[in-house]
């Protein structure tokens, strides 16, 4: 058999090397690959393919750079952007080494080959942050004439970007928000913003029932980093059954003309009410089933590595 060696920056409880790398490659060993999580030099030097997941140091390029000179194939994957020269002349020498780059979105692609055109640059979008055992939700009850159900997950240090819709819905008693974050965070939040639900992330949380019959709010924010991001939290929700509503910005927006459902996009917090109020129970269902086929067809993490290996790896993978 032939092997993968796959390094990451993070463990499985890193949403950037669990969709990227651990979720990437579920399928490969049915599909004839070892793959080894390991930064051992020999595991990296023998394996037929190397995939690094941004991570940075002497070793790895050292690794990368011996691969290459042996004509072996250097995938490098990232989904962010380094701040400061540091960084950035990092990102750089990594991307320069490899002869194959990924990364998350069309825009990201786009930016870093404006400034590298001699380098091809390839997307691969996050798998669905989904578990194996756990399926698809469709059914949605009726929205009206309750309480609104919104629910909003993402980082600690991201909160500041929501504040203005917190203190809206302070008002609000029609809506009710809960906020998923991390452990060490929930405590601190759940002071600051006494009548928010806080409740701590574990992977496939919005699967629970709590979140049943929900919206979720998903905004990035107006900068040269957020505009960049991935779609991943809206393919999550639709697979949830829960309804996204989110920012006009790039991935999200172009998720949702794709999905035919860009009245579920906001340009700023004071649309959210009016979105949830124009749309009812049978237009939910329909958007639900048809959405869910289509990110089962374009995110599944089967159908991800296929494309992954058919149409970037090419005669790698054979």
């Amino acid at each position: 058999m032939k092997t993968i060696t796959a390094v990451t920056c993070g463990n499985i409880d890193t949403a950037s090397s669990r969709l990227r790398s651990f979720y990437l490659f579920n399928h490969a060993l049915e599909d004839g690959f070892i793959v080894k999580r390991s930064e051992e030099l020999s595991d990296i030097i023998s394996a037929d393919i190397f995939h690094l997941q941004k991570k940075f140091g002497y070793k790895l390029f050292f690794a990368s750079v011996m691969r290459r000179l042996m004509g072996k194939v250097v995938i490098f994957d990232f989904d962010d952007q380094k701040s400061g020269f540091k960084g950035t002349v990092l990102m750089l020498l990594y991307i320069l080494v490899a002869n194959i780059i990924t990364t998350d979105t069309e825009g990201r692609r786009k930016y870093w080959n404006r400034y590298l055109k001699f380098k091809r640059f390839h997307v691969v979008p996050d798998v669905i942050d989904i578990s194996s055992e756990f399926k698809f939700i469709s059914n949605f009850e009726n929205i009206h004439d309750r309480s609104y159900k919104l629910v909003w997950t993402g980082n600690a240090n991201n909160i500041k970007s929501i504040e203005p819709l917190l203190t809206m819905l302070h008002k609000k008693t029609k809506f009710k928000i809960t906020m998923v974050v991390d452990s060490k965070s929930a405590m601190e939040i759940s002071a600051q913003y006494p009548w928010v639900a806080v409740v701590t992330w574990r992977k496939d949380i919005i699967f629970d029932s709590q979140f049943r019959n929900s919206f979720m709010i998903l905004n990035h924010a107006i900068d040269q980093e957020a505009v960049l991001k991935s779609d991943n939290k809206m393919v999550l929700a639709i697979a949830a059954g829960v309804v996204p509503i989110v920012s006009r910005t790039p991935a999200y927006h172009a998720l949702a003309t794709a999905l035919d459902a860009e009245k579920l996009v906001f340009d700023s917090f004071e649309d959210i009410e009016k979105i949830i109020s124009n749309i009812n129970h049978h237009w939910v269902q329909k958007f639900l089933s048809r959405s869910q086929q289509y990110i089962e067809n374009h995110y599944s993490s089967i159908n991800v590595y296929n494309n992954f290996k058919q149409k970037i790896l090419g005669s790698s993978f054979n």
